[in-house]
């Protein structure tokens, strides 16, 4: 197989001004321009960006992004909603701010845009509640996502279970709409990520995010320190995931995307070698 690895531009949060309670500021800034330049140094065809980080240049991010883009080698998926998306269905007017992105991503002609619909803060809330507020917003932007053919994925963002975010799609029964699975997600929430690429039709799942991150006693909770650490060195089993998208011949993009580190860890050590844990193993001759 050859899997298409990307990587998100939460990955260097920090570096965009954002900080999460564990982490300290950064003095290294970046623009998009700087992301999409360290994409170029690790040899990523493909990056997936933050809109929440765009609305920081909009006067020149669009030129950025088509700029990059010319090398017909380079794809760009949007991801938006970060922190919290549509706070599971308590905050319905962040629907006009998804449809100007899914507008942008048409006239960029970007093959997918990644939403949210809430995050670890809404996961003890009522979900069949929220779902019902949540369907007529996804809808929305369903219909304009199948008018400009464009594939809209929902993250599991340890705001629901992955096989919950999962039926809700199928609720819908439409080729726009699927899943972005993120492994470590799944795992916050108590799933376990390899089952879950066991037992899922991997073709509605449009994108993976993947990270690994520690266990932490005391903080098994979705809203605890789970911190990101080298590829293979956390709890995720990341190698167990790559054994089973290899075995199903995945080939959707499989997105790197960092959160906050472990104790001592530096973010462009733990991404570049993520990059290339991910490609060594999915698109590398295993054979002893």
């Amino acid at each position: 197989m050859t899997a298409t690895i990307g990587i998100d531009s939460f990955t260097f949060h920090r570096f965009f001004g954002e900080n999460t309670k564990w982490e300290e500021p950064s003095r290294e800034k970046f623009v998009l321009r700087d992301f999409l330049n360290y994409a170029d140094s690790q040899k990523v065809s493909l990056v997936s960006l933050q809109t929440v980080y765009l609305k920081q240049e909009l006067n020149n991010f669009k030129e950025d992004i088509a700029s990059w883009l010319a090398d017909q080698n380079h794809e760009v998926v949007l991801t938006w909603g970060h922190p919290n998306g549509f706070d599971g269905g308590k905050k319905p007017e962040m629907l006009f701010d998804a449809l100007y992105f899914l507008q942008v991503a048409h006239e960029l002609r970007l093959p997918q845009m990644r939403i949210v619909l809430g995050n670890h803060w809404n996961y003890e809330m009522p979900v069949q509640e929220r779902l019902a507020n949540l369907r007529p917003l996804v809808k929305s932007l369903l219909v304009a996502a199948e008018k400009f053919n464009i594939k809209l994925s929902i993250e599991n963002h340890a705001d629901l279970q992955a096989t919950q975010v999962m039926s809700f799609v199928e609720e819908f029964n439409s080729s726009h709409l699927g899943l972005c699975l993120d492994l470590a997600n799944a795992l916050r929430v108590g799933e376990n990520p390899k089952q879950l690429l066991r037992d899922f039709n991997l073709s509605k799942v449009f994108m993976i995010q993947a990270k690994d991150v520690r266990i932490i006693e005391g903080h098994e909770q979705p809203t605890g320190w789970w911190p990101s650490h080298f590829f293979g060195l956390g709890d995720v089993g990341l190698d167990g995931c790559i054994e089973v998208l290899r075995q199903k011949k995945y080939q959707s993009p499989i997105v790197v995307e960092i959160s906050n580190l472990f104790t001592g860890l530096d973010v462009h050590d733990v991404a570049g070698q993520a990059i290339s844990f991910l490609d060594e193993r999915l698109n590398g001759d295993l054979t002893p």
